[in-house]
């Protein structure tokens, strides 16, 4: 009788504990996306992307020429 009271109360705190958990892991993943989507978007400025351009002397083609 007593295991069938304990059984229940040990499963749900276990379930508790693993829910909080998740929780955690939830918000920490959430920093990281968000940590990565601000490196994402300095990486990809156009400033930063001009700046990599011109340090390989690299030149926006002519009008009405395409390298294509």
């Amino acid at each position: 009788m007593l295991t069938s009271v304990l059984v229940p109360n040990v499963a749900s705190t276990l379930a508790g504990y693993r829910l909080q958990a998740l929780r955690v892991e939830e918000r920490q993943l959430l920093d990281e996306k968000r940590t990565l989507e601000l490196q994402e978007a300095t990486l990809l400025s156009p400033q930063r992307l001009e700046n990599l351009a011109q340090g390989q002397n690299l030149v926006a083609p002519l009008p009405g020429r395409s390298c294509a």
